[in-house]
């Protein structure tokens, strides 16, 4: 729902009467009512912007169809409309909407990793000011003069620490929203498979080959010679994908736990310093 209000927001569509009152242009009752000049049509003016709202939000939940194209990692979005503006306008917007609203939860769990981040800063900030003054009262009790020279040398090594473990922390939560994404079955989805050129590709080529074996389904059997052999070419792309997929998950899985070991690795030195 929350995805059809985004849509609804940004074409406008419950303030668009022939989107929320439709009628088929050429029922009887229509041609009956035009001849006559007479509205059939509820005015938008007798709803409030609340009922306009949730009549558009239930149109575009009603008529839209999300459906995986088969053998691929693709899906193919249509909404059914005796407009055709709408019906393109509204399936690609439920598309630019579905990466929008992706786009803020990153930027949203980004948010708390700043949050976490920056207690984790004070924290260590805190430690640092117990351990110089824990040190000068040793210091003191022993008998040893400690110049602002030593103090600051300690506190500079610690806050290059503090610095670099800050830094660890968010590539570490970088890393590992990858791998939740993984693990959740969503890895195709992710920005490095995305953005790889060879899986581009593939992806274009399957496409394409997908669409000729649909058309031609009409026509031929799938035991059909020809469209045995676009069922073995689809099949073998969808392997190179597959596999090529798994290569960039393994290389973030990879990535993910060489940041755990250096965050941990940090905090261990931290720990010693304090």
């Amino acid at each position: 729902r929350a995805l059809a209000q985004r849509v609804v927001f940004q074409l406008g569509l419950s303030e668009k009467p022939d989107f929320l009152f439709p009628t088929p242009n050429f029922s009887l009752s229509n041609i009956f009512y035009r001849a006559f000049g007479i509205s059939k049509s509820p005015s938008i003016e007798e709803k409030t912007p609340e009922e306009r709202e949730k009549i558009a939000i239930g149109r575009v939940m009603k008529d839209l169809t999300v459906t995986l194209v088969t053998n691929t990692s693709l899906l193919s979005i249509a909404f059914a409309d005796q407009n055709p503006k709408y019906a393109s306008d509204i399936a690609n917007q439920v598309a630019q909407s579905f990466i929008d609203q992706r786009l803020d939860q990153t930027s949203e769990t980004s948010d708390l990793a700043r949050q976490f981040i920056q207690e984790q800063v004070l924290q260590v900030k805190q430690k640092l000011q117990k351990s110089e003054e824990d040190l000068v009262a040793y210091a003191k009790d022993a008998g040893i003069t400690i110049t602002g020279d030593d103090k600051s040398l300690i506190g500079s090594n610690i806050e290059a620490l503090n610095t670099a473990l800050a830094t660890a922390i968010q590539e570490r939560l970088d890393a590992g929203r990858m791998v939740d994404q993984i693990d959740k079955g969503r890895g195709a989805s992710l920005g490095p498979v995305l953005e790889s050129e060879g899986l581009q590709k593939i992806t274009d080529k399957l496409a394409d080959l997908t669409s000729q074996y649909q058309q031609k389904l009409g026509i031929l059997k799938p035991g059909f010679p020809e469209m045995q052999q676009l069922q073995a070419q689809i099949k073998e792309l969808q392997r190179l994908y597959n596999n090529g997929v798994l290569t960039i998950t393994d290389s973030l899985r990879q990535k993910y736990q060489e940041a755990q070991n250096k965050e941990a690795d940090l905090k261990s030195k931290l720990t010693e310093m304090e």
